[in-house]
């Protein structure tokens, strides 16, 4: 299967006594080479159901299916073997080290997989240079933009080719340029790489970037329909 599926995810926090539901039924459905953006207020649980499509987190009851497998039935040492190669994440902040150039920290991520030296190279150079940032190559995140630090920080979760690429609020702490670059670079990514993207975020315009957009209201997920205009509604 080539979709990234979560069927009735629930997800409770807090004792029996103050237990909160985040999470009810929430189901989900991304095609490869499709995108996703979830919406809803701060503290709905959007982040808390990305951790679990993205095998941080665990659910208390649902299943999730990422391309056929189901990542919760493998051991401790395979999840984390399929997590860094099938899954790429983008957060709010880049999470570059500052001791690192760009390259070596798109690299980072091939060290762990254990990757052919020579082939990540070249693929990593390949992506520094399709999100236009081979002037800065050699460049430690002190001495870039955030929009630089952030168009780095893609780069370095698709370096192992992921299936699926999670994106927490990747242009909230952008301006308004730099967030519509990475919007734009992120739907083009998707397509060229098809990769399935799913993007949580409180932007309306990153979401219209999206192929569709869901929105997470009590716990569960409902989908926003679109005008002709391109609007939400």
């Amino acid at each position: 299967m080539d979709s990234v599926v979560a069927t009735q995810i629930c997800k409770r926090y807090g004792s029996a006594a103050n237990a909160r539901d985040v999470l009810k039924n929430a189901n989900l459905r991304v095609d490869a080479g499709k995108s996703l953006a979830i919406m809803g207020p701060s503290g709905s649980g959007k982040s808390t159901l990305l951790n679990i499509v993205g095998t941080l987190d665990t659910a208390d009851s649902g299943t999730v299916d990422l391309f056929g497998t189901n990542p919760f039935s493998l051991t401790e040492k395979d999840l984390a073997a399929f997590r860094n190669k099938s899954i790429g994440f983008i957060f709010q902040s880049h999470h570059l080290l500052p001791q690192c150039s760009v390259l070596e920290n798109v690299l980072l991520p091939t060290i762990v997989a254990k990757s052919n030296s020579r082939e990540a190279l070249d693929r990593a150079k390949h992506l520094i240079e399709r999100v236009g940032l081979t002037h800065r190559i050699n460049a430690r995140p002190a001495m870039l933009s955030g929009g630089e630090c952030q168009r780095a920080a893609v780069v370095r979760a698709l370096i192992n080719g992921p299936r699926l690429l999670l994106a927490d609020e990747p242009t909230g702490s952008l301006d308004r340029v730099s967030a519509d670059a990475i919007g734009a670079l992120l739907a083009e990514i998707v397509r060229e790489e098809n990769t399935a993207l799913i993007a949580v975020t409180h932007s309306p315009e990153l979401a219209l970037r999206m192929d569709a957009t869901l929105e997470l209201r009590d716990g569960a997920l409902v989908a926003i329909e679109r005008t002709s205009a391109g609007t939400a509604s």
